[in-house]
């Protein structure tokens, strides 16, 4: 990976080089600029430096200390925490516990289509990470009841396929009745899994 980012850096380094020459840059400050640029997309920076010594001038070169402290790292994953009492293990299990909440999150955002609300008041703002939490654990229950079952269903995925269910009202007669419709075939598995037998249970 370190070897595919040089030399996508080192190609865009002599674009900028090549400009330079040909006298399309001269200004020092687009010089830095291009360069700066030319660094920033394939993480250049890590291994290169490059200087502008006057105007029209411009050079790069492989920085020893960059790539010494990058190789240093090479195939490291590197976890900054401030509590001191857990081991290397328990912080990598409460990192990857970080990407169930987030998701957990966008499936409050995307599956379940609620839309940005910009809260002024504390005690909305609590109610709203409320609502988040209560998401996240029916999401992550959910899955621990389709584990046994449904082991390649996720609960992201359920929740899409229950997006099949639907709901009509016919008004007939001055009363209402409730049409409820079975869903597609994962939602037929997702319900049989769960171990429910009636969508539509009768007015109370």
């Amino acid at each position: 990976m370190r070897q595919r980012s040089m030399s996508r850096a080192k190609e865009e380094l002599e674009k900028v080089v090549k400009a330079v020459s040909a006298g399309r840059l001269k200004n020092p400050a687009r010089i830095g600029a291009h360069a700066g640029r030319a660094l920033s997309r394939p993480h250049g920076y890590r291994y290169y430096s490059w200087e502008v010594s006057g105007p029209g001038k411009f050079r790069f070169f492989e920085d020893g200390k960059k790539l010494a402290a990058e190789m240093l790292h090479e195939g490291k994953y590197i976890l900054k925490t401030d509590h001191m009492e857990i081991t290397a293990v328990e912080a990598v299990t409460c990192y990857k516990e970080l990407n169930t909440v987030e998701q957990g999150c966008r499936d409050l955002k995307d599956v379940i289509d609620m839309r940005p609300i910009h809260h002024q008041k504390d005690d909305r703002i609590e109610a709203h990470i409320f609502v988040a939490t209560l998401a996240l654990f029916i999401k992550c229950s959910l899955e621990y009841q389709l584990a046994s079952k449904l082991p390649q269903l996720s609960g992201t995925d359920a929740l899409v396929a229950m997006k099949s269910i639907g709901l009509s009202e016919l008004a007939m007669d001055h009363k209402v009745m409730r049409l409820v419709s079975g869903g597609g075939r994962d939602t037929k598995r997702i319900l049989s899994a769960l171990n429910i037998k009636e969508i539509n249970p009768p007015d109370p």
